[in-house]
């Protein structure tokens, strides 16, 4: 009989897990990567050549009850002295909202952990009074967990705006003085300049009444043929949703891709929680009353009068905005036009078929399109309208004060205006170059084509021209600094 032995593979007995200190390895390196040690570590922030690290962990951490010390001690190390006001925030000025509460931590633990750049650039005290006030609305902030959140406390913070002034370029007194024969023709240089301006004659007062008033109701016509029909009915619309749309997009667009100038600003309307498309209405929508009617006299009147295209009847005239007695009597032609019984229907028309804007409240935009135009090619004149007045809505005040002081107002109120639209213009129609999304969001669900090569350069005549001269001067980083930030000696003014 034969015996058949069975050898039996011999396995090592599985350890514990507690005692199995390879195993504990494995399940720590686990809960590492799905709880890892720093729970609000982001990616770094990065804005233009501003990085900043983000790392939100202190503040998540902090217990329920703790809040007010943790603001304390945050406090205390961005000012170098003990604080104790946290519980006083909590109580008075978050009126004990949790969710605010929450918010001001967080950014006051970006603050902190980047305190160095903070006070280098901006001051610590005004950058927690601006998060203070700002976290208590919340119809503007966006949550913690937004990734958006870091971005937003360093701009309504004015972190970002401190961080874009010191990339400024400083002016020297040969670049004020050329400025200044932008800004104010004909006026005599001060005493020892480098720069001598060109000199304007004594005016023509003939020359001017013949020929700004003949070109001003040539302009009226022309504006007036592009929108009217032969027989006087008006041209097809585009669906006021339609554009809506397109300024809602345009909003999102320049907020996502270029927040260094635009959004800079801690008083930027960015931060007031807008909605551009819900302030969009149609031209048709205006009064056009005595006022308005001036009003687009005016601005045509310092068009056309600078104008080569229009045989600039300012020039011909020898027309000084600088002169008390050229101006009052340019502003006596325009009050005699209005007397005109004939032109005046005309220019009614005219004025409610032009996009403007109200500061702060709406922005009108012509929603016909344009006679002899492809509605591609009109659908982008609209767009560069659209940011255009987009725009004039973000401008800062101390630009709008400065452009009072100066003779040629337009230069700063229009041309200015018109450069830095014709700039995100051509980036946007790059970006739909790039992608059909992009193109078919702005042109209506249309696939790419190509704007007219007109847009692609600032309008406005002159001022258009000027404004280009003023970036090449200064920089247009320093332009944007004095339009959206409001430091106007950026660009040689107080």
């Amino acid at each position: 009989m034969t015996t058949t032995t069975t050898t039996r593979s011999r396995t090592a007995p599985r350890q514990d897990p507690v005692h199995d200190v390879n195993a504990i390895d494995a399940i720590l390196r686990e809960l590492e990567l799905e709880f890892p040690s720093r729970p609000g570590k982001r990616s770094d922030l990065t804005i233009g050549t501003l990085t900043v690290p983000v790392d939100l962990t202190d503040a998540m951490r902090v217990p329920k009850g703790g809040e007010g010390e943790y603001i304390d001690a945050q406090l205390s190390q961005l000012s170098g002295k003990a604080v104790r006001v946290g519980e006083a925030l909590i109580a008075q000025a978050f009126r004990g909202d949790p969710v605010a509460v929450a918010w001001f931590m967080s950014a006051l633990c970006l603050l902190t952990s980047n305190r160095e750049s903070i006070r280098r650039l901006h001051g610590v005290g005004p950058a927690v009074a601006r998060l203070r006030d700002f976290c208590v609305k919340a119809d503007c902030r966006v949550a913690v967990a937004d990734p958006r959140f870091p971005q937003q406390v360093v701009q309504v913070s004015g972190w970002l705006q401190a961080h874009v002034l010191s990339t400024i370029k400083t002016l020297q007194e040969e670049h004020v003085q050329q400025l200044d024969a932008i800004y104010n023709p004909g006026r005599s240089p001060a005493k020892g300049s480098k720069f001598t301006p060109p000199e304007i004659g004594p005016l023509k007062p003939d020359v001017l009444k013949v020929q700004l008033v003949k070109q001003l109701k040539a302009v009226v016509q022309g504006e007036l043929s592009q929108w009217q029909t032969a027989t006087g009915a008006p041209a097809d619309a585009r669906p006021l949703e339609d554009i809506r749309a397109v300024a809602n997009y345009i909003q999102g667009w320049m907020s996502d891709r270029f927040p260094v100038f635009a959004l800079a600003s801690p008083d930027s309307r960015y931060h007031t929680g807008f909605v551009y498309g819900d302030m969009i209405e149609s031209t048709l929508s205006k009064v056009a009353g005595y006022g308005g009617q001036l009003g687009w006299l005016r601005n045509r009147g310092d068009l056309v009068g600078w104008d080569e295209k229009w045989g600039a009847p300012y020039v011909a005239a020898n027309y000084n905005p600088n002169r008390e007695a050229d101006t009052k009597l340019r502003e006596e032609l325009l009050l005699e036009m209005m007397d005109d019984q004939e032109f005046v229907p005309d220019l009614i028309k005219v004025v409610r078929l032009t996009a403007s804007h109200s500061p702060g409240r709406v922005t009108r935009i012509q929603p016909f399109f344009r006679i002899g135009v492809s509605k591609v090619d009109f659908i982008w004149e609209q767009v560069h309208t659209l940011i255009h007045e987009f725009m004039h809505f973000l401008t800062h005040q101390n630009f709008h004060d400065a452009a009072k002081t100066i003779g040629y107002r337009q230069v700063l109120d229009e041309g200015v205006t018109e450069l830095i639209a014709t700039v995100y213009f051509k980036l946007l129609v790059d970006h739909a170059r790039a992608d059909d999304r992009v193109a078919r969001a702005v042109l209506g669900d249309r696939p790419f084509a190509e704007p007219p090569a007109s847009l692609l350069s600032p309008g406005y005549g002159k001022a258009g021209k000027d404004a280009f001269m003023l970036a090449k001067i200064t920089t247009l980083g320093n332009v944007q600094a004095a339009y959206f930030l409001g430091v106007m000696p950026a660009i040689g003014l107080q």
